[in-house]
């Protein structure tokens, strides 16, 4: 399959081995927990309006990307991360020479010196800033 131009990156990728935890309890919590609802998860996790809007307006224009794909090989060359843990785990991935371009903002940091620092990474390439 090949791999989207664009990712939108709302939640860090999780390793084989956490995915094969949670598909082994995905697959127990039937017989551990009959007829219990599963939590509600949300379609736009991390900071609702910025990545509800960002997906939207993809999708109505038929761009070609994926959101919070399951596993990294998945990941496009181009990442937009607008949450913390997961524009941390993009710049890593940059350092790694697996993607190209990182974006970032609005939602990260208000300052580039919230945030742990998270807007002061070196492999941010671009830097959506809210403005008029």
């Amino acid at each position: 399959m090949k791999r989207p131009l664009l990712t939108v990156l709302t939640t860090p990728i999780p390793g084989a081995s956490r995915r094969a935890y949670r598909a082994l309890r995905r697959s127990v919590r039937p017989l551990v927990r009959p007829g219990a609802p599963l939590p509600a998860v949300s379609r736009y996790p991390g900071h609702y309006a910025v990545v509800r809007s960002v997906v939207q307006g993809l999708e109505a224009i038929g761009a070609d990307f994926n959101h919070d794909p399951g596993t990294l090989n998945r990941v496009a060359r181009v990442v937009y991360a607008p949450a913390n843990e997961a524009l941390r785990q993009a710049a890593q991935l940059k350092r790694e020479r697996r993607i190209d371009f990182l974006v970032a903002g609005p939602s990260n940091a208000l300052l580039p010196d919230e945030a742990d620092g998270v807007l002061k990474l070196p492999e941010i390439d671009l830097l959506i800033v809210a403005s008029e």
